[in-house]
């Protein structure tokens, strides 16, 4: 099923909670910008309390976190 007729059927504002039994071989994955605002300095992919409790609730809530500082992207370009 393509992720956005699966994904209109909820408000935006709902939790979208991962169905585990409903989803095999499936991983879901969140990507999470890490600004520099939201990194402890000199440290470019340490994420500071906000930051690691948003990715904490993904896991929770049944998603792989994956953060991608700006530093990283910038660095691409």
């Amino acid at each position: 099923m393509p992720s956005e007729k699966y994904l209109s059927q909820f408000e935006e504002i709902d939790i979208k909670r991962v169905d585990k039994e409903n989803s095999n071989n499936v991983r879901w994955i969140a990507l999470v910008i890490g600004h520099p605002g939201l990194l402890i300095r000199n440290c470019r992919n340490i994420p500071t309390g906000a930051l690691a409790t948003k990715m904490r609730q993904l896991s929770i809530i049944g998603y792989k976190p994956i953060m991608v500082s700006l530093y990283e992207i910038n660095i691409s370009i």
